[in-house]
């Protein structure tokens, strides 16, 4: 921490830090080694005498980097240039000095970039990769680092292929690694329609992962280990990793086994569209809430569907209740249930369209909560079909329903400009929650704020940007959304290629 001494006419400073520290320089800086508060007292003398001048400081833990599992500038199959943009924001009223590390995939060295956000600034870094890092044909992990009494910037990230009618991609948040456990990602395919790529980006530890495929009914059906560098980030696709294994149509889940901390994941390939969406590897639990599962039409002819994948990892059948929560109704008293679902011991299964299938929805979107009689896994791709064949949409990771907070939250990379559109959603739990909407322009200046917008208790509600905040200028090129809740709610952003009509969607931190 940095301080200036405000006095004139000193000759000599003596500072007392709160915590035993001392300096005698004019302008000193000081680490502390414990989050706290500390009285700060400056002595500061000339030849008229000493004056005192006291002040409170606080200083905050630490925060762990981050990591972007992915980044990409290198052509993909058949030749498809795969790009990755990265936006950042500062959540704060004071500068934010960061570290920026990509560790290209199979490398030994590190490119390091320094970059400092003002306050409450967003950047956004379009194929960073190039771009910030100079470097070309790579793919690999990317480390964001605070500074040590800093806040941990805001981060939204989109891989994406390069197409003639617009971007095809993933939204791939920025996260903690995991620590060293058993992981899953259910409702992969490896056909004709589908191809599924599954990765490691480890942690300050190099560690040998080991992949479990579990197909359909059968289970576990074979087992192979690889070695993962620290800090590296390496991808393969799964008829590399499992030849012969994989079946036309039947869903798969990969189990990962950590023995040190990293970040597992599965990324889902429609073979024709070659749009991806990114599924983190998650940890078996009893109570899963999806944010948020479609049948209705969307923009320029879109009919969206979600489905949703689950895998019981237990040896065991695990019977999973289904309960539907309807956009903007108060559901507190219940929403729409379905017939129980029952699954095997290491059973996988995707159920289609399961707003659709299972509650008869015929136009509309809301949350979806499972809950299973035994811990359980669960993903969940929202999706349109394309003219051209193929599909593309997006991932909405599941989250456990107690991961809502009431604490304030920054979102990055809100679009509005470019042919780009956002959305943005909030799911309750068992309150309706009122919250206040801070649109902020690329440099921190304030756009719009939306006060006592209420949510009802167990809801969702998903609006576009300028619904929310009509007659409002465009964040250019970027922004950054403030959430301020007075109870526990979820937040996500989701970004619209209005060429292309993909969309990315990225929980909010």
């Amino acid at each position: 921490m940095q301080f200036t001494d405000g006095s004139s006419g000193a000759s000599s400073w003596a500072w007392r830090f709160g915590d035993g520290g001392i300096s005698n320089l004019q302008h000193p800086s000081h680490a502390y080694a414990v989050a706290g508060t500390y009285e700060v007292e400056l002595a500061a003398t000339n030849a008229g005498g000493t004056s005192r001048a006291t002040r409170t400081v606080s200083v905050r833990a630490a925060e762990q980097p981050r990591v972007l599992p992915v980044v990409a500038h290198l052509a993909g199959v058949g030749g498809t240039p795969w790009r990755s943009d990265v936006a950042l924001a500062n959540p704060s009223d004071e500068s934010l000095a960061l570290q920026l590390l990509l560790k290209p995939s199979g490398s030994s060295s590190t490119i390091t970039r320094d970059l400092t956000l003002a306050p409450r600034q967003s950047r956004f870094l379009p194929d960073l990769v190039e771009t910030l890092f100079a470097a070309g044909n790579v793919r690999g992990g990317l480390r964001i680092v605070p500074p040590q009494t800093g806040p941990m910037p805001a981060v939204l990230g989109r891989t994406y292929a390069l197409e003639a009618a617009g971007n095809l991609g993933q939204g791939v948040a920025a996260m903690l690694p995991e620590e060293a456990g058993a992981y899953y990602v259910p409702g992969l395919y490896s056909d004709s329609a589908y191809r599924t790529n599954v990765g490691v980006t480890a942690g300050q530890r190099g560690l040998f992962v080991t992949f479990d495929l579990f197909r359909g009914v059968e289970g576990k059906v074979a087992t192979v280990t690889k070695g993962v560098m620290a800090y590296d980030q390496q991808q393969w696709s799964v008829d590399s990793l499992f030849p012969g294994w994989p079946q036309p149509g039947v869903p798969m889940t990969m189990g990962f086994s950590l023995p040190s901390s990293g970040v597992p994941y599965a990324s889902l390939v429609d073979q024709l569209s070659r749009d991806s969406v990114f599924l983190i590897g998650t940890a078996p639990a009893d109570e899963w809430l999806v944010p948020v599962v479609a049948h209705n039409p969307g923009q320029q002819g879109t009919f969206w569907r979600t489905d949703v994948g689950i895998f019981n990892p237990g040896e065991s059948p695990a019977a999973v209740d289904a309960e539907y929560l309807p956009q903007g109704l108060d559901n507190s008293g219940g929403g729409m249930a379905a017939n129980t679902v029952v699954l095997p011991a290491f059973t996988t299964r995707v159920v289609a369209d399961v707003a659709g299938t299972l509650f008869g929805v015929a136009n509309g979107k809301g949350a979806l909560l499972l809950r299973g009689s035994a811990p359980i896994v669960v993903t969940s791709r929202t999706y349109t079909n394309q003219q051209a064949g193929g599909t593309f949409g997006h991932g909405g990771p599941p989250v456990r329903p107690q991961m809502l907070a009431a604490t304030p939250r920054t979102i990055a990379g809100v679009r509005q400009a470019g042919g780009y559109r956002s959305n943005v959603g909030l799911v309750t739990g068992r309150r309706g929650v009122i919250v206040t909407l801070r649109l902020r322009d690329a440099d921190g200046t304030v756009l719009a704020t939306r006060s006592s917008f209420y949510v009802p208790p167990r809801s969702l509600v998903q609006l576009g940007l300028t619904t929310l905040f009509p007659d409002v200028p465009a964040p250019n090129p970027v922004g950054s959304l403030e959430v301020l809740p007075d109870g526990p709610l979820l937040a996500y952003l989701s970004v619209v290629d209005g060429t292309s009509q993909d969309p990315v969607l990225v929980l909010a931190p």
